[in-house]
């Protein structure tokens, strides 16, 4: 999936999942899409990394200007990476937290497969896999993780999001966040 190195200054702050709809679905060919995802390619100078990060948040290229994004349903550990401790931030949702939003992995496919079935055409979704104990996506990134190994697999998920509405955006001219 096509991601920018310079999308850290973007933030994505989401529920248990996010739907954001990008634009206004009728008129929009699927089509259009899936080409203009399709046409971008990796960037340059991606980090290297011993990390699979399609193992760690999954993508899906959509055909429709809806995102869903369900970023701590996970239960995978990232390999090398230490926990967070969240030493020195207040506990609890609205500081430091660990805990999964347990069932958003499954709920978010269900209700991609939903539009799909419902719409004919597939949502776009970024859906992280590893547990929020190593990565909190609702954080900057200087504390959404400790551990400088778990900095690709944030990157990679708020990049895929950003990368999602720039082709949303591009293909209409237009994108409603």
């Amino acid at each position: 999936f096509p991601v920018d190195q310079d999308c850290s200054a973007m933030k994505f702050h989401s529920s248990l999942v996010l739907l954001l709809i990008c634009a206004w679905w009728s008129g929009l060919t699927g089509r259009a899409v899936a080409r203009q995802a399709s046409a971008a390619t990796e960037p340059p100078g991606k980090p290297e990394t011993k990390l699979d990060l399609s193992a760690c948040i999954r993508v899906q290229k959509g055909e429709l200007p809806i995102i869903i994004s369900a970023p701590h349903g996970g239960t995978r550990e990232i390999p090398d990476v230490d926990a967070r401790k969240g030493e020195g931030m207040e506990k609890g949702a609205s500081g430091f937290f660990t805990g999964r939003d347990v069932g958003t992995e499954q709920l978010a496919l269900a209700v991609a497969a939903e539009i799909k079935k419902k719409l004919g055409r597939e949502p776009w979704y970024v859906i992280s896999r590893v547990h929020r104990k190593y990565v909190d996506f609702n954080r900057p990134a200087e504390i959404g993780f400790e551990d400088p190994d778990a900095r690709p697999v944030y990157e990679h998920y708020h990049c895929s999001v950003a990368a999602a509405c720039r082709a949303i955006a591009e293909e209409i001219g237009r994108a409603h966040v």
